[in-house]
């Protein structure tokens, strides 16, 4: 593989990582997690994340906000980027 083909399959990555789909992360829901549905709002902050968009989301406890920025790196992973999340649980913090 080329210099050139190297620069240009992250970029090609990233274009097919934006085309966001609803079914897909569904999918991904449900065969990582065993979900059938998303909670309210949870598809939203999905995809903006998926979209490259800055997201901060505030919600009650137990709403499911880990996964809102999990799912889009295991949707990643499956499409074959490296990629990696870090996820700050101030409940963990507090105890």
């Amino acid at each position: 593989m080329s210099t050139m083909d190297r620069a240009q399959q992250p970029q090609q990555t990233q274009a097919q990582l934006r085309r966001f789909s609803r079914d897909a992360a569904t999918a991904t829901l449900r065969r990582y997690w065993n979900y059938t549905a998303f909670r309210d709002n949870q598809l939203a902050v999905i995809e903006a994340v998926m979209q490259g968009r800055d997201v901060m989301v505030v919600m009650a406890t137990g709403t499911g906000k880990s996964i809102c920025y999990q799912l889009p790196v295991v949707m990643q992973r499956d499409a074959g980027v490296n990629a990696c999340v870090l996820v700050v649980s101030p409940l963990k913090a507090l105890m």
